[in-house]
């Protein structure tokens, strides 16, 4: 080893937190961006649909059991299935289906999607056939498309 390589390598970690800096703050600009041009898209697509079940709702919610909260968009019939969902813990305290020896376990967000598969599709199917009719809508979804592929460049 040469008496230089200690240095280097000593430089190298003194310099690797501060060039990582800023690709970390690049990605944080990329995903508020994003998050801006998902809102876009969906408050043209709510003003578009054809039932308030397609409404789309975009905001940071922390998941149960944590308290960092994360980007999450839903459409109003899955908002609506998961309160159906918890409610079924008032209608039913004692025990059944809906109750463990311990209490209450909600359905999984899995579980809900699949349950309410056919919605989704039916919403996914709107929203293409609105796409091609309002090029406002394709050109959102265009645009969001390409800053999630930039975000993931970005992230890797």
């Amino acid at each position: 080893m040469s008496p230089r390589a200690p240095f280097t390598f000593l430089l190298l970690l003194l310099t690797t937190p501060a060039m990582a800096q800023p690709a970390e703050t690049d990605v944080i600009a990329l995903r508020a961006e994003a998050e801006q041009l998902e809102e876009k898209m969906y408050t043209l697509f709510n003003a578009l649909n054809s039932t308030d079940d397609f409404d789309v709702a975009c905001g940071h919610k922390a998941p149960t059991g944590s308290t960092i909260p994360v980007w999450q968009c839903d459409a109003a019939f899955m908002r609506d299935a998961r309160v159906r969902d918890m409610s079924t813990q008032y209608d039913n305290p004692t025990g059944g289906a809906a109750n463990t020896q311990n209490g209450f376990i909600p359905q999984s967000g899995q579980q809900l999607s699949f349950k309410n598969r056919k919605k989704t599709q039916a919403l996914n199917d709107e929203m293409m056939a609105l796409a091609r009719q309002h090029p406002e809508l394709a050109s959102a979804m265009i645009a969001l498309n390409a800053k999630r592929q930039q975000l993931e460049t970005a992230g890797k």
